[in-house]
C-alpha cells in the first residue's frame, strides 16, 4: 500500500541573525555595563515557523529572503539540513538580516530588529511559488512581511482553499483585514488589546461576532503565556484550552513553536481544539532549552506529553 503524502505548509517570514546578550540590569543611556553572557543564533520567524513544522512531522515550503554573506549560506545549508525546502528563499546583495536581543536578570527585554533582505521581497515572487502554495495544506504567514507581499500571499491561498493562518505580533491595523479572509489569526492578549482595546471574552457575542466577521477573521486564537489559550469562532465557538504547565528557561521561540506547531496539525487534519492543545504542548516544551531553535520538540515528544495533559 503507498504511504499517503506528507502534508505541506507554506511559510513566509523574515531570517535573521539573533544576538543575544543577557545583562545584570537594563543600562541607562549613556552608561555602560559588562554583559553576563553572549550567544549567537539563527533566528526570525520563517525560521522558527518552518523548523516547528517540519518537527510537528510536515513538509515545509519557505518563502524568504537571506543575504548573500557567509551568514546567509551557512544559515539555508541548516535550514536543508532540518528538511526545509529551500527553493523560494532568495539571495539577495548584502547582509543578512539581523536582530539584537538584550534580556536582563528579571526576565525582561529589548530588540533591535534590521529586516535586511526580507524588504526585497515582491509580489512577483509569490507568484512563482504559487504551485507550492496550492499543494499546501495550510498557508502560515508573519506580519513582518512587506504587506502587499503578503496580502497576494494570502489572496491566493484563499482563491486556492488553503487554510490561512497569521501570527499577528505586532498587530497592524492597516493590514487589509476586511478584503482577506483569515481562518486563524494568532495573536497575545497585550497585543489583541491594542485593536479591541478590551478583551474578547468582555465584549457582548454579537459585538464580538461582528467585529470578525468585519475583519473576516474565522477564528481568533489568543495566547496568553502559561493561562489557557482562548478560541473564540466567528460563528460564536469558544474554547478554553490549558497549557503544559513547566518551569521556563528561556521564552525564546516558543511563540514559533506554537505556530509552526498549529499550522502541521491543520495541515495534518487535526480538529481545532486538538491542535492547539498540541501547540500549547510545542511552546510549553521550548521553553526548557535556550535559543530560538534549538528547544523546539518533534512531534513525538509533542505526543507524549499531550497524553499527560489530557490525564489531567
Amino acid at each position: 500500500m503507498a504511504k499517503s503524502p506528507i502534508p505541506s505548509v507554506f511559510v513566509i517570514g523574515p531570517l535573521l541573525l539573533e544576538h543575544h546578550i543577557r545583562v545584570e540590569g537594563t543600562p541607562r543611556p549613556g552608561s555602560r555595563v559588562a554583559a553576563e553572557g553572549y550567544d549567537q543564533w539563527y533566528a526570525g520567524r520563517g525560521g522558527g515557523h518552518s523548523i516547528a513544522v517540519t518537527r510537528a512531522g510536515c513538509d515545509a515550503v519557505l518563502v524568504s529572503a537571506l543575504g548573500e554573506d557567509f551568514h546567509g549560506l551557512e544559515y539555508r545549508e541548516f535550514l536543508e539540513s532540518e528538511g526545509i525546502k529551500t527553493r523560494h528563499i532568495l539571495h539577495i546583495k548584502g547582509r543578512t538580516g539581523t536582530t539584537f536581543l538584550m534580556k536582563n536578570a528579571q526576565g525582561a527585554d529589548s530588540t533591535i530588529e534590521w529586516a535586511g533582505p526580507l524588504e526585497d521581497l515582491a509580489t512577483a515572487d509569490i507568484r512563482g511559488a504559487s504551485a507550492a502554495l496550492n499543494r499546501s495544506k495550510a498557508f502560515l504567514g508573519d506580519l513582518a512581511v512587506p504587506s502587499d507581499v503578503l496580502e497576494e500571499a494570502v489572496r491566493r491561498a484563499n482563491e486556492a482553499g488553503v487554510p490561512v493562518i497569521i501570527r499577528a505580533s505586532p498587530i497592524l491595523t492597516e493590514f487589509a483585514w476586511g478584503e482577506l479572509r483569515t481562518d486563524y489569526l494568532i495573536v497575545s492578549m497585550t497585543e489583541l488589546l491594542l485593536m479591541f482595546g478590551q478583551t474578547p471574552e468582555s465584549l457582548p457575542a454579537e459585538e464580538l461576532k461582528n467585529r470578525l466577521a468585519e475583519l473576516r477573521w474565522e477564528h481568533l486564537i489568543v495566547t496568553r503565556g502559561s493561562s489557557d489559550t482562548l478560541i473564540f469562532g466567528r460563528e460564536g465557538g469558544f474554547w478554553s484550552i490549558p497549557t503544559l504547565p513547566v518551569l521556563p528557561i528561556d521564552q525564546t521561540g516558543a511563540g514559533d513553536a506554537f505556530a509552526g506547531c498549529f499550522a502541521a496539525a491543520i495541515a495534518k487534519g487535526l480538529e481545532l481544539p486538538d491542535a492547539v492543545k498540541a501547540a500549547n504542548c510545542a511552546g510549553a516544551l521550548t521553553t526548557l532549552g535556550l535559543g530560538a531553535h534549538c528547544a523546539i520538540p518533534d512531534w513525538e515528544a509533542v505526543e507524549l506529553h499531550l497524553r499527560h495533559l489530557e490525564q489531567e
